[in-house]
């Protein structure tokens, strides 16, 4: 079993944001949650949210969220202390470290999700199979600088309707550590976190020391997908945490300046955060990012530009303004 290493990776401290920066972005988001809203088709979403106070137009499916709702929600995320140590645990059920909070701590993941790969073998550029998938696993969990393994590269020859479930069998076969995967449909998300449990050793055994991620992921502007909503509150129920992670694209999905595309991401956290505590109040959930701009003239998000790695920067500020923990795109 890999052993995740003893020498901590910390940030540096880089900010793109002053306080007054964050806070005007904070009340521009609460207003637009406010006058605008977020659309949620979900009917027991509605339910749940309208049951904290949020204000639903059914014939629309949008769903407005008061100033004062936003704070309760926020106040009613866990209160970590600066300094805590928090164990981060394994598929086995093994300690794998302890993240102090408040201390700037980096952990590594791999991510993608490839089209292609070109084989490290023959250097054939091809699409990638369920072997990959088992072969990125295992070479994660041999690195002891990454703990989690977000899912690199897809098995593109099984089953369309089953990938998800082979790719999750896979990892949990061949990684010992954190891990997330993709999440596809309820009925998908169902069978996955049985897997979780069946290794875990039972449900209350996952609920005690979960080792898996997923995440709730806004259509951006302000959308937010009825399986994605409804596999949320699945994953609550179960004892795992969600994190909502946005793509917004400065100039196409969001307004063309970076604190424009910022302002509609904060709003998308804060109704994640507010539908995560409808479902449980005192949930844990976390945000993440891997937005950037648009390129017009190539139609496309390039991740490398130094765009994204501000806008990873200010995410990162406003998860220690919301007391919350984050995940960025590196490029």
């Amino acid at each position: 079993m890999s052993t995740y290493s003893e020498k901590k990776l910390y940030g540096r401290g880089f900010t793109v944001l002053s306080d007054e920066d964050i806070e005007k972005i904070h009340n521009a988001s609460a207003e637009i949650l406010e006058d605008t809203g977020v659309y949620i088709a979900s009917k027991k979403a509605q339910e749940l949210m309208n049951g904290i106070g949020c204000i639903i137009d059914k014939e629309n499916n949008r769903v407005r969220i008061p100033k004062n709702v936003v704070i309760d929600a926020l106040a009613s995320l866990p209160k970590i202390p600066q300094g805590m140590q928090l164990p981060v645990y394994g598929r086995d059920g093994d300690e794998l470290t302890k993240i102090t909070a408040g201390a700037d701590e980096i952990t590594i993941s791999c991510s993608g999700v490839c089209t292609n790969i070109l084989d490290p073998f023959t250097g054939e550029r091809r699409l990638p199979t369920l072997k990959d998938v088992e072969d990125t696993a295992k070479l994660c969990d041999a690195v002891p600088e990454i703990l989690n393994y977000q899912i690199a590269v897809s098995a593109e020859d099984v089953p369309k309707e089953l990938m998800v479930l082979y790719q999750h069998a896979a990892i949990l076969k061949n990684y010992t550590k954190m891990f997330s995967n993709m999440n596809e449909n309820p009925w998908i998300f169902g069978k996955q976190i049985r897997m979780l449990q069946l290794v875990a050793g039972g449900a209350d055994k996952l609920m005690e020391k979960p080792f898996f991620g997923y995440g709730l992921d806004p259509i951006s502007p302000l959308a937010f997908d009825t399986n994605e909503i409804e596999m949320t509150i699945m994953g609550v129920e179960a004892g795992l945490s969600p994190s909502v992670f946005n793509d917004t694209m400065a100039g196409a999905t969001g307004p063309a300046t970076l604190a424009g595309a910022l302002t509609v991401s904060v709003a998308e956290y804060l109704a994640g955060i507010v539908f995560v505590q409808s479902i449980q109040r005192g949930a844990f959930v976390s945000i993440g990012t891997s937005s950037s701009i648009f390129d017009m003239k190539v139609m496309n998000m390039p991740i490398g530009a130094a765009e994204h790695a501000l806008y990873s920067v200010a995410v990162g500020q406003f998860a220690k303004y919301y007391g919350v923990g984050c995940t960025a795109g590196a490029g």
